[in-house]
């Protein structure tokens, strides 16, 4: 079916010729997974919805497994074909304290599975506005410390503090 003023066809693949597609090329294979079945390394995920729906636990969830090499959804370490991954998590939300008590009970569910090094937290509840040069260096400087294969920062709005002199965070910049 042509929609009425669009001019050309806009060409697709069926599912098997995509398949095939996929068989056939050895010069680009597919990107490695970071969480098989759900994101590819270099990729950016953002969980998204409204308060209380157990996002930022999900994302922690997530990380002590990537770290662990634990699939977070099976629980498997098969799953996790390449093992554990370096994982960064930039809490913008909770203080240090209470971090630590919402990491306690992921770190024993991990119990041997989980290395020492493999994930590093920070906590920063104040938040920070990445259009300011300063909290820029600060999180590059993060990162250059401790090459993360996966970070895991949030929640959004803290990530864009309104810089017109008011202590709330400007919902409107992340909409």
């Amino acid at each position: 079916t042509v929609l009425a003023g669009v001019a050309e066809e806009v060409p697709t693949l069926d599912l098997d010729d995509l398949s095939a597609l996929a068989d056939s090329d050895d010069e680009h294979p597919a990107k490695p997974w970071m969480m098989p079945g759900l994101f590819r390394l270099g990729e950016t995920l953002i969980v998204t919805g409204v308060e209380g729906l157990g996002k930022s636990t999900f994302l922690r969830q997530s990380a002590v497994c990537v770290a662990s090499g634990l699939h977070p959804f099976t629980g498997l370490r098969d799953d996790m074909p390449d093992g554990p991954r370096r994982v960064l998590v930039v809490d913008l939300q909770e203080d240090e304290i209470d971090l630590a008590h919402e990491m306690r009970a992921l770190r024993r569910s991990a119990g041997q599975a989980y290395r020492r090094g493999m994930l590093k937290a920070t906590s920063r509840p104040q938040g920070m506005n990445l259009l300011e040069p300063r909290d820029q260096r600060w999180l590059r400087s993060l990162l250059a410390g401790h090459h993360p294969e996966l970070v895991v920062m949030g929640p959004l709005v803290r990530l864009y503090r309104s810089t017109g002199g008011r202590s709330r965070y400007d919902e409107d910049l992340v909409d």
